[in-house]
């Protein structure tokens, strides 16, 4: 595996801003991150789709209504 060390000071600033996901992700309107609501999608399909994970059928119809509900407009 490679190892790569920044050389001079320009270089570690250059990384630190590189590095910097949390600035990554922002929303538009206020600049605010969004890696929380990204790690929230993504421990969400890890845990629906784990192995003998299994949700009722009014849990299934509360998640639906709950994806449904916040598109813009209605089908």
């Amino acid at each position: 595996m490679n190892c790569h060390f920044p050389q001079s000071y320009l270089a570690t600033a250059e990384s630190h801003f590189i590095a910097a996901t949390d600035e990554q992700f922002i929303v538009p309107t206020d600049g605010s991150p969004l890696r929380g609501l990204i790690q929230d999608h993504v421990d969400a399909g890890v845990k629906l789709t784990q192995m003998n994970t299994f949700i009722e059928k009014e849990e299934y119809q509360q998640l639906l209504f709950a994806a449904l509900g916040s598109l813009p407009e209605r089908l």
